[in-house]
């Protein structure tokens, strides 16, 4: 076999399998994907850019997407790089992407800045959270967090949030659960 064609069969072979991911049934490795809560599958990954994230070589192409629930299901697959166009469907695509995603992320509004009587950096602080739960990055969420400068645990000293968050997050909670990564060893961290 040639150098070009083993090439071309070995890319071939890696997509097939890693496109076996959606295949639904028998085929399918993890049975019964979950609203996210559970783990999605690893996938094969590289490094996105200069970023030091990493996103899976499978990405979804929304142009066909008719629905939300193709989109949802990519992303509880493990596929977490979408590409969408203001051309595609005249708009209603990004329109529909914006809706498979909508309360996932903190949008970066940051109306909740003037409310919080600590004047914590609550846009970086759901930026570390999207980090450690959406991308599963420890590394990249501890180093968001350890960026936002939170001393201790702010949030204990209020009985009740006074954030009122523009997507509807629970702020305390939140940003209790992301702030406990910076007592982890960052040797820990390490995929």
């Amino acid at each position: 076999m040639k150098e070009n064609q083993r090439r071309e069969f070995l890319k071939k072979g890696l997509a097939g399998i890693a496109g076996a991911a959606f295949l639904p049934g028998p085929l399918k490795s993890s049975a019964g994907v979950s609203t996210g809560k559970a783990a999605a599958p690893a996938l094969p990954s590289r490094t996105l850019g200069r970023t030091g994230l990493q996103t899976p070589l499978l990405s979804l192409g929304c142009g066909e997407a008719s629905g939300v629930g193709l989109i949802k299901k990519a992303y509880d697959s493990g596929v977490k790089l979408f590409f969408s166009a203001t051309y595609y469907g005249r708009g209603n695509n990004e329109r529909l992407v914006g809706e498979a995603f909508k309360g996932l992320y903190c949008q970066q509004c940051k109306q909740c800045l003037p409310q919080c009587p600590h004047n914590l950096d609550i846009p970086t602080l759901m930026r570390s959270y999207m980090y450690a739960y959406g991308y599963r990055n420890l590394e990249h969420a501890r180093d968001t967090l350890d960026s936002a400068r939170v001393s201790g645990r702010p949030c204990d000293k209020c009985d009740i949030c006074s954030v009122a968050c523009a997507s509807g997050f629970d702020i305390k909670d939140r940003v209790q659960d992301i702030i406990r990564l910076g007592a982890v060893p960052t040797e820990f961290l390490k995929a």
